[in-house]
């Protein structure tokens, strides 16, 4: 070197590596869509490298999302995961999963839903590539009317296996955190629970109902009542229309159901529900819109009549939009309402009480008021998205120390 000195660096050793972080999903759907599009794009990139491997088919519209994806920052993989049990489509994914973890050796692993839930993890585990951890969204298994008995034992079973080899649950609700400890899915010390959060942005800004009501051509002076939901036999569409045809003519509200069709069978029985009872002038199935904090502005109350649920978007949307929200116990809406206080809670699949409690606050404006104060000023203080991130990330701090 001729008597020139090499060039020295000061290494900073408090500024960690950024770790290689990824995510992998099958439903790309409902709310298990949004809460994935939040992490791929907001998780913070100075302390993450976010790959996502998703699939885009149950609804090819998921694929602007990943545009959106990589713009934010995100490498993005597009893999094309089925819901139903295939061996032979499932073997082949896998071996795609370990063929991506081996190349990149990533830190976390952070799968969700059952189908990637169960792919993602066992690659993982065979690769020995990351610490594995995994967002349920529900347990779908748990419930009656999700799947056949011997279904339910099956991925019962699945799900305790897997456990074995999961570093953390992460939970979007208390109740839902419950619930896992309850079903022994893991160790009770690997459970954490990380709240669903929204940006409440878009239903702060909306005009008042009245505007609203102008704007999209609803009756001024109508009763109109919200559910905000895909068509599918988890949010309990049914049951609303049963709850609409107990209730006395002249009492029912306009029933809009929002959502695009998840479900071909459900949304017909649905249909065919309507006819039976002579409420396809009450109850209107409006398919999907990207208006929803319009419509529920237009709104007196929503409706969130549930089967199951882990964290439902739509009741944190309603309370945001300062709209009382009258919801089934299911996890999720009664940690997020206050019976009384916020909304109004009434047992799953009890169409005679959902049909009282939309009579009731239907004919008391000062406690839909009450209602809605409470509502918004609960979500902004506790649901943020802001939140939800923050303490996603310090789960994986947390696994990566443990």
């Amino acid at each position: 070197m001729n008597g020139m000195r090499p060039l020295m660096f000061t290494i900073d050793r408090n500024v960690p590596a950024k770790r290689r972080v990824l995510l992998v999903m099958e439903s790309t759907i409902g709310g298990t869509r949004r809460h994935l599009n939040q992490l791929a794009t907001l998780l913070p990139r100075d302390r993450f490298d976010i790959t996502v491997a998703a699939s885009a088919e149950r609804d090819a519209t998921f694929r602007l999302d990943m545009e959106a994806m990589r713009k934010s920052g995100a490498d993005v993989v597009e893999l094309p995961m089925v819901r139903n049990i295939d061996a032979s489509t499932d073997r082949r994914h896998v071996r795609e999963l370990r063929a991506l973890m081996r190349n990149r050796k990533f830190d976390i692993v952070h799968a969700h839903s059952s189908k990637a839930g169960a792919l993602a993890r066992y690659a993982s585990w065979r690769e020995g590539v990351g610490r594995r951890v995994f967002t349920p969204h529900t347990f779908g298994f748990a419930f009656a009317g999700g799947f056949s008995p011997w279904k339910r034992a099956v991925y019962y079973c699945i799900e305790r296996a897997l456990g074995k080899i999961t570093d953390r649950i992460i939970c979007v609700s208390p109740s839902e955190a419950a619930q896992a400890r309850r079903l022994r899915i893991v160790a009770a010390d690997r459970i954490r629970t990380v709240e669903n959060g929204i940006d409440p942005k878009p239903y702060l800004s909306t005009p008042d109902r009245a505007s609203a009501r102008k704007i999209l051509k609803l009756p001024k002076d109508g009763r109109i009542v919200c559910i905000v939901a895909l068509l599918n036999s988890a949010k309990g569409q049914l049951e609303a229309v049963e709850a609409m045809a107990a209730m006395p003519a002249d009492a029912r509200p306009l029933l809009y159901c929002i959502g695009g069709v998840s479900d071909a069978a459900y949304g017909a029985a649905v249909k065919r529900a309507i006819e039976k009872h002579k409420l396809h002038e009450r109850v209107l199935l409006i398919g999907h819109r990207d208006d929803v904090p319009l419509w529920l502005a237009a709104s007196d109350f929503v409706l969130c009549p549930s089967r199951w649920e882990g964290m439902p978007y739509a009741v944190l949307e309603a309370m945001a939009a300062g709209r009382a929200v009258v919801a089934t116990m299911t996890n999720g809406a009664r940690d997020a309402i206050e019976d009384a206080v916020t909304g109004w809670l009434v047992p799953v699949g009890d169409t005679k009480a959902l049909a009282a409690k939309i009579g009731m606050l239907l004919s008391d404006p000062d406690r839909r008021e009450s209602f809605e104060k409470n509502g918004r000023e609960r979500v902004l203080s506790k649901y943020s998205i802001e939140n939800m991130i923050q303490k996603t990330a310090a789960v994986y701090d947390e696994v990566l120390e443990a």
